[in-house]
């Protein structure tokens, strides 16, 4: 899974890529790439139990999306098919004086700012359908072509079209070739997007996360400066920073766990001596899906799940006491695997 960060420029991208990343401040405006780990306090505590020789947390991409090119910009479309790469979208407001002095007048509110990027977002998927579409009806006017699948796939693109237009969502659809279609458009329609203010210390603003997340998938308030500064100190003197400025935890953790809910992403636990780890998983998966993230073998020859949801062993403080209080419950390839569930594979190959 890949998040990516977008806004417009001087609104802080870069420092909010930094402080979520702990790499250094770039202004090149070059792309970058890091991989952040989910904060997890059940696996902090399934860790302290096992004291394995090796603890994963879930981790996922991360990526400093150019910004948003206007309609004339040189080299357009490569960048745009850059910012369609990501699984999701972070969206940096810029509200704090430096970022409100280089932005337009109408995009100093934060929500009106969230919404112009959507507009812009919004405008890109129409661009692509309709070429997509055009290209389809030109083919079926000239007969070049199977006409029955051209035909099939215009229908398709109208309903994308219409719904794109309406900014209604598109329509879910069991159809292969209608998932495919709507797949292989890559549309920010479909992308989740969440909205990062990013303001400046010590400010007060009255627009709240409820206002911005109405227009999103979720939101965060942040002074990226400050996040930024925090990341840079030593991990042992990182509390008091927190502390200082009435943070209960870093922007990373906040913002990693924001992204990775957008993602609909669960996380099952694998665990023991060697290792206590936490596996990313689409909401909704089954125990197979589960079993061929560990290991393709494992759902290759699936047999059972053992499962253990972790309230049942939430009070646990040692290897003994899990086993005593976590008897696990088997289940078959068809069960849908929960958030927290602790899971061993029986398979035979």
């Amino acid at each position: 899974m890949k998040v990516g960060v977008l806004g417009y420029a001087g609104v802080g991208k870069s420092t909010v890529f930094a402080a979520l990343t702990g790499m250094e401040l770039s202004l090149t405006g070059e792309t970058r790439r890091a991989v952040v780990t989910v904060a997890d306090p059940r696996l902090d505590h399934l860790g302290r139990v096992f004291q394995p020789k090796k603890f994963t947390p879930a981790r996922f991409d991360i990526e400093e999306c150019p910004a948003l090119p206007s309609s004339s910009a040189k080299g357009r479309g490569g960048i745009i098919d850059a910012l369609r790469e990501p699984d999701a979208l972070l969206l940096v407001i810029g509200s704090f004086e430096q970022a409100l002095m280089m932005l337009d007048d109408n995009l100093h509110d934060p929500v009106a700012q969230l919404r112009s990027l959507r507009d812009e977002l919004l405008l890109l998927d129409l661009e692509v359908v309709e070429q997509r579409l055009d290209r389809v009806r030109e083919r079926v006017k000239r007969g070049a072509g199977d006409q029955v699948q051209l035909r099939r796939e215009a229908s398709i693109l109208e309903t994308v079209l219409a719904a794109v237009e309406a900014d209604e969502g598109i329509p879910e659809s069991s159809d292969r070739e209608w998932m495919r279609l709507v797949a292989d458009l890559s549309l920010f329609a479909e992308k989740p997007l969440i909205a990062v203010l990013n303001i400046d210390e010590g400010a007060g603003i009255d627009v709240t996360t409820n206002a911005l997340g109405s227009a999103a998938h979720g939101a965060a308030v942040m002074s990226a400066t400050v996040e930024y500064e925090i990341g840079q100190v030593e991990a042992d003197e990182r509390s008091a920073f927190l502390e200082e400025y009435g943070l209960e935890a870093p922007a990373s953790e906040r913002l990693t766990r924001l992204a990775y809910d957008a993602l609909d992403l669960i996380s099952f636990f694998t665990v023991g001596e060697d290792e206590v780890r936490a596996w990313p998983l689409r909401r909704g998966s089954n125990a197979v899906t589960a079993a061929g993230k560990v290991h393709t073998d494992l759902a290759r020859g699936f047999i059972r799940a053992e499962v253990t949801p972790y309230e049942r062993v939430r009070l646990a403080t040692n290897a003994r006491e899990f086993k005593e209080m976590g008897s696990a419950d088997l289940r078959g390839k068809h069960y849908i695997v929960q958030d927290g569930d602790t899971i061993n594979i029986r398979f035979s190959i």
